[in-house]
């Protein structure tokens, strides 16, 4: 633990990595930014002395890491990504930074998803957006937000909790209000979807999610498995454990087996 961070009972901590230094918070209301670099060989922990708190999100993409944090340790901006320099470079990360908002309907940002070509996927509980964050020039000045692209993906799709979406090859999974769906379809559907969720085969399943907790849905990919931790039947935590096999196109539930 760093002074003042002394850890979180219930937020949970967000991760990235930019070469040799890996970038922590726990999203608590009052803690800033955590880096841990190994440049020499062994961990050097320091705060960031940045003004921005509890980075709730958090992902790394092409050397810069984008963020839905608070301005301060009261004002929330969940509808507002903000973006460092290029990294890795000094604790103070997002100094003299700027924030842009994603979408005119201030809903929460749910999750974010690092892509290629300079792309970042913005998500909402209802509704998906691509933003194109490529440089303009070849000098080391990072592009400024304004200058960012902002494309809207879906207004009917979006994910419920950013712990579920999970890189699969050159697609992403994750779970939306309907069930798990991919990127890609999302993509061919356009605007409005059109095709159902890859889980509709497990749609009684799905049916059974206590919706006022799929916020704490956890998801991973391992053998070419998608294994997908659900709170079912009124559960407040992941309580069951449902497996799509990528290779095989199938779905089963794994029984006996409790997430952790």
């Amino acid at each position: 633990n760093l002074t003042p961070n002394n850890g979180s009972a219930s937020n949970r901590a967000s991760f990235a990595q930019i070469a040799d230094k890996l970038f922590i918070s726990t999203g608590n209301n009052t803690e800033k930014l955590v880096q841990i670099s190994m440049a020499t060989g062994s961990p050097a922990f320091s705060l960031s002395t940045e003004t921005r708190y509890a980075h709730r999100l958090m992902v790394a993409q092409n050397f810069r890491l984008f963020s839905v944090a608070n301005a301060t340790t009261s004002v929330a901006t969940n509808s507002s990504i903000y973006t460092s320099d290029f990294l890795p470079g000094t604790p103070t990360v997002f100094s003299g930074a700027v924030s842009f908002d994603v979408g005119q309907d201030y809903d929460d940002i749910t999750a974010l998803a690092a892509g290629t070509d300079f792309l970042l996927y913005v998500f909402k509980e209802r509704s998906c957006y691509a933003i194109g964050t490529a440089p303009t020039s070849t000098t080391s000045t990072p592009t400024a937000s304004s200058d960012f692209t902002i494309r809207q993906l879906s207004r009917d799709i979006g994910c419920v909790s950013a712990r579920t979406v999970v890189q699969i090859g050159n697609d992403t999974f994750f779970l939306s209000r309907d069930g798990v769906r991919t990127l890609q379809r999302t993509l061919a559907d356009g605007m409005t979807a059109i095709q159902p969720p890859i889980s509709e085969p497990i749609n009684d399943v799905i049916e059974r999610i206590n919706w006022d907790y799929a916020h704490t849905a956890t998801a991973v990919y391992r053998d070419r498995k998608y294994i997908l931790a659900l709170p079912l039947d009124g559960a407040a935590a992941p309580s069951h454990v449902v497996v799509f096999d990528t290779a095989a196109g199938g779905w089963s539930m794994w029984t006996g087996v409790l997430p952790i």
